[in-house]
């Protein structure tokens, strides 16, 4: 065995016997080396394969290929290696191969599919107007014919189906009250697809923002104009009846005079309160002062 090692290198050359040959290739590093990578090398006197010819693809569903060849008996039959490629129109070209054994005649290839993903765009109290994007080019399997929207309303276990033209991208529901379970599946000539993820909407019973709004400041302002009012009306009632001294918790009505002549001046044995009486001399000895 003929051995070539490199590090930067990406290319080596051997010199090989004139029989078949193989070669392995790994990469190696002071933790150990890669598992090796193999390719068969024919002899000069290997007769090459030809192309297959006798291939066969067959539609099982929605979302499956059968990819059907005829056993080949070779001497230097290995194995076959499958290829296919999903064609997008965003990204091009995806490549994709599976290596099989040589005893193997066919392969069953899955194929994503389903419907599109539905999106609410506007909503009121009877209708829902629902958008959705195109189907990427490998889910379509062919044109796309038409739609069939399914809504079922909550606690219901029958569906409305609308049918929709292929090319639209949005349709409006009406006549709805209630909560809805709504999906959508695409139509080729070989059929009806996979459903989409099913979209809750609920029509009718959900409260406006502005209604919210209403219900939850209307309390509070009406608190604040009440608090504003009372505090209004108490300044008013103060610049209008300003507060009046009462009489009767003046510090005067406790103020005996000790002169007897101003009692007999102001007081005769007719008068029957001598508070009064009091109150008065006082005042008056007040003012001569």
């Amino acid at each position: 065995m003929e051995k070539c090692t490199t590090i930067t290198g990406t290319s080596c050359q051997l010199t090989l016997s004139m029989e078949r040959s193989s070669c392995f290739l790994a990469m190696c590093n002071s933790a150990g080396c890669s598992p090796s990578a193999q390719l068969t090398l024919p002899a000069p006197t290997d007769i090459p394969l030809r192309a297959m010819k006798a291939v066969s693809v067959q539609v099982l569903n929605e979302s499956s290929l059968e990819v059907s060849w005829s056993l080949l008996t070779h001497s230097s039959l290995t194995g076959f290696l499958l290829e296919w490629e999903y064609v997008t129109e965003a990204d091009g070209h995806h490549l994709h191969w599976e290596r099989l054994s040589y005893n193997t005649s066919n392969m069953i290839i899955t194929v994503p599919s389903t419907g599109p993903i539905l999106q609410v765009k506007e909503q009121s109290d009877s209708a829902v107007l629902l958008k959705w994007t195109p189907l990427p080019v490998e889910e379509q399997h062919g044109f796309i014919t038409h739609y069939s929207l399914y809504c079922q309303r909550e606690n219901n276990t029958t569906y409305e189906v609308q049918p929709v033209p292929g090319e639209k991208l949005q349709y409006r529901l009406t006549g709805l009250s209630g909560v809805y379970q709504i999906f959508m599946t695409a139509h080729t000539v070989a059929g009806e697809g996979r459903a989409s993820p099913p979209l809750w909407v609920t029509i009718g019973n959900k409260y406006s923002e502005r209604t919210i709004l209403v219900c939850v400041f209307s309390p509070l302002i009406t608190v604040v104009l009440l608090v504003t009012m009372t505090a209004c009306g108490q300044r008013i009632k103060q610049n209008i009846w300003p507060p009046v001294p009462d009489p009767a918790l003046s510090s005067l009505t406790a103020w005996i005079s000790d002169s007897e002549h101003t009692t007999k001046k102001f007081c005769s044995d007719e008068v029957m309160h001598m508070s009064t009486c009091k109150l008065t001399n006082a005042l008056y000895d007040a003012e001569n002062r």
